[in-house]
């Protein structure tokens, strides 16, 4: 019963932890993938597997990714905000009273995002990287059931 269990659970698990390897940057996923096996062979517990897959030998690329969106929402707020500074508050600008604050603000300052999200990200394990850790450790795991049996 523990197996099938097990064996519905994979099925279930792999085209969403499919679709979820897709949307992961090139590093992170090789990572995971190219140490999975010996993690799974050397840790039985598969929770305790996947926290250790993704959260310490993955942890540099993932932070990596991280980084690099957080600089990218950076980015994208930073060009939204100039953009509502040269539009006049007719056009969808800031109105008059916040354009002085904001615009003068952008104008002086070179804004730099670049850190400040990182922080609410830290500590926080990407699902689609947790999603392709598990679904590889079960099916490796599955495979050597299957071998005893």
């Amino acid at each position: 019963m523990r197996f099938a269990s097990a064996v519905m659970l994979s099925i279930a698990l792999s085209p969403a932890a499919n679709a979820d390897s897709n949307a992961l940057a090139p590093p992170v996923e090789k990572c995971i993938r190219d140490n999975a096996a010996q993690v799974e062979a050397a840790i039985p517990d598969l929770n305790q597997a996947v926290d250790y897959l993704v959260t310490d030998l993955c942890a540099a690329p993932i932070a990596a990714e991280l980084a690099r969106q957080s600089k990218q929402d950076a980015d994208e707020r930073q060009a939204a905000m100039k953009e509502k500074c040269d539009k006049p508050e007719s056009q969808g600008g800031y109105p008059h009273k916040m354009r002085e604050l904001m615009c003068s603000y952008y104008s002086d300052v070179a804004l730099d995002f670049s850190g400040g999200t990182v922080l609410f990200n830290h500590g926080t394990n990407p699902p689609d990287a947790v999603g392709l850790a598990s679904r590889l450790l079960l099916d490796l795991r599955l495979a050597h059931l299957n071998k005893s049996h």
